[in-house]
């Protein structure tokens, strides 16, 4: 295990597969600390500067989970949507 840092100092520990939910945390706690002018490119930033203190394994890692994540968010959004269309009619 190890830690890596976000651009405010706080630690996230890692080990061999960086936990996607764990990166969101850390990157929220991120936004939650900066004002309300907080940008979605401040997000971006945080987001690569996390991603650059990964190893090449972990990034891969942490690739394959999100499209994983994202892959079930998409289906879930298809479904949802045939459903309205379903009432709608």
């Amino acid at each position: 295990m190890r830690t890596i840092k976000t651009t405010i100092g706080t630690p996230l520990e890692i080990d061999d597969e960086p936990q996607l939910l764990d990166l969101l945390e850390a990157i929220d706690a991120v936004v939650e600390s900066k004002s309300s002018d907080f940008s979605t490119k401040d997000s971006v930033e945080e987001i690569r500067f996390l991603v650059e203190q990964l190893t090449s394994d972990e990034a891969k890692s942490f690739l394959r989970e999100f499209m994983q994540f994202a892959l079930l968010r998409y289906y879930d959004d298809v479904r949802e949507g045939e459903r309205l269309a379903k009432r709608a009619k």
